[in-house]
């Protein structure tokens, strides 16, 4: 119930500043700790992982590893396909987050055995041992 607030600006999060991502961090640690009603100075390692929770920086470089897969698979709707460049116009102004060069430069350093994957399950699961 939590993550999906987390997770849905994905793409905008990985823009901002450091001090920006330490108050989002700082949050999922609070909340975590609400939901399993410890002491606020319980180790965070405990928190996720008596969640199961991944820290937001590893959430995060997954989705946006997974929606340039999309683009580049042509699975993704309009508004995030990463290189269809045609027509902006429909696109809403975020689009500037989206397309920043930095997304592309994650997805090129992942090993090269990702040329190999074509499928989005397949990918997911490389991602499990890949990403962290």
């Amino acid at each position: 119930m939590i993550l999906p607030f987390f997770d849905y600006g994905a793409t905008l999060f990985s823009n901002v500043s450091e001090c920006h991502l330490n108050t989002l961090y700082s949050l999922q640690k609070r909340a975590g700790k609400l939901i399993l009603g410890v002491p606020r100075d319980t180790s965070t390692e405990f928190v996720l992982k008596e969640l199961k929770w991944q820290p937001l920086q590893v959430r995060w470089k997954k989705q946006v590893l997974t929606y340039v897969f999309k683009s580049l698979y042509g699975l993704a709707p309009p508004y995030l396909d990463l290189f269809d460049f045609t027509d902006h116009s429909y696109l809403p102004h975020n689009r500037l987050f989206i397309s920043q060069p930095s997304k592309l430069t994650l997805y090129n350093q992942l090993p090269k055995s990702v040329e190999q994957i074509h499928d989005l399950d397949d990918f997911k699961t490389f991602m499990k041992s890949h990403v962290v």
